[in-house]
């Protein structure tokens, strides 16, 4: 039986100002994933290993994950998925991130194994 993965958020509202964060996590306290969002090029917020962040460019990304397999393009709407790899993904507006996915590397329910 799977178990319930449940969702807390560390921050408030997203607004014009604000970075929000969100994690989801198994009901043991586990990770599954955490996400960053926000537009305020001042409040940068946290950054990937290979220091991407809030309102960093996409060339910073090509630069340090190269081309995304998965990636989609919606007129200014862009999403980069780096699944198996570095288990990140990046929402970009007009080529600037306003959101930041990271998974965590095992996201099995306690006890249950592959």
């Amino acid at each position: 039986a799977m178990e319930a993965a449940e969702q807390r958020t560390f921050g408030n509202k997203l607004t014009r100002m604000d970075t929000v964060k969100d994690g989801l996590f198994f009901k043991d306290g586990r990770v599954i994933q955490i996400q960053e969002y926000g537009h305020d090029q001042k409040r940068k917020g946290d950054r990937t290993r290979k220091g991407v962040g809030l309102g960093s460019n996409l060339n910073i990304i090509l630069k340090q994950y190269g081309w995304s397999p998965e990636g989609t393009r919606s007129g200014d709407n862009l999403v980069m998925k780096y699944g198996n790899q570095y288990r990140v993904a990046f929402q970009l507006i007009k080529n600037n991130v306003v959101g930041i996915t990271i998974a965590a590397g095992d996201t099995r329910p306690s006890g249950e194994t592959r």
